[in-house]
């Protein structure tokens, strides 16, 4: 993959998978995936897609579920047990 800013990236996914019809509330979990996900690239002052830094982010976001830092619906309704097809 050549280089591609993070918000044009998500804006192609949700472009992506419109015809796929989910359900708000699949919607409303990319969203916030989406939303985490472009929280931690501008705190680490990324704007370019990077794999690397976006594997970091699941990294980071296992250990805050395992110290009790976030909710297990949260983090189920993300990137648990799932490998990130970016």
């Amino acid at each position: 993959m050549g280089e591609i800013l993070l918000s044009e990236l998500i804006a192609r996914t949700k472009e992506t998978i419109r015809p796929l019809e989910h359900s708000q509330s699949t919607l409303y979990q990319y969203a916030m995936i989406w939303g985490g996900l472009t929280r931690y690239f501008i705190g680490k002052n990324q704007i370019l897609f990077s794999k690397q830094l976006a594997e970091q982010y699941v990294i980071e976001s296992k250990d805050k579920l395992e110290a009790g830092a976030i909710k297990k619906w949260r983090y189920n309704g993300g990137w648990s047990n799932k490998k990130m097809a970016i």
